[in-house]
């Protein structure tokens, strides 16, 4: 997996302003990065899944994210 190629698609969906899409995509590649054993992409992503959830005032997704960092 490439980190900043995962920011990239992110930022695209931002910029195009498909932001549920762009919460979809957090979470697959999230699940791809812990299933893949990449542990330091998956934190990556965590941080942009917490950013993405204060946003979109989806807080309490946020507690269950935050609850995931180890």
């Amino acid at each position: 997996m490439d980190y900043n190629e995962i920011l990239s698609q992110l930022d695209n969906l931002y910029n195009t302003g498909r932001m549920e899409d762009a919460g979809a995509f957090l979470e697959e590649q999230y699940a791809l990065a812990v299933s893949s054993g990449e542990p330091e992409i998956a934190l990556g992503i965590l941080n942009e899944q917490i950013g993405y959830y204060r946003v979109t005032t989806q807080y309490e997704k946020a507690l269950v994210v935050i609850s995931d960092i180890h």
